[in-house]
């Protein structure tokens, strides 16, 4: 489970694991990356009790600033990708976070871009 702790926005002024193809999100994912574009991440929670890897995928498809959140499993042989969250906007540019504070505190913060946008959004991973 994965809860939404906190979203702050800001102006500013001045190889690869492909998920099934077959998997229902709202966003442009597919098994074939494009040459270019956004480059997603993964992330492995440290205090995951079903060793899970986490995928963080903005979409590429043209004009799209949508950005999915997936899960697979060490039992699913990193095979069993499910969508954890999603948004239909929100991430014009390749989606960061902040290795330290997963580490120290078993949140996911996610530092997004969006044209003159910017927003951390914190993820509590619980059960994940």
């Amino acid at each position: 489970m994965v809860s939404l702790l906190a979203q702050h926005n800001y102006t500013l002024d001045a190889y690869c694991v492909s998920p099934p193809a077959v998997l229902h999100s709202a966003n442009n994912i597919t098994g074939t990356p494009t040459v270019i574009g956004k480059r997603g991440k993964l992330v492995a929670p440290p205090r995951s009790s079903a060793h899970s890897l986490l995928a963080v995928l903005p979409s590429n498809a043209p004009n799209s600033s949508a950005l999915s959140i997936l899960r697979s499993t060490a039992a699913g042989h990193f095979r069993d990708w499910s969508v954890l969250w999603e948004t239909p906007s929100g991430c014009g540019w390749e989606p960061l976070f902040d290795r330290y504070r997963l580490d120290q505190d078993g949140i996911l913060s996610l530092f997004l871009v969006n044209g003159t946008n910017v927003q951390v959004v914190d993820f509590e991973l619980v059960d994940v």
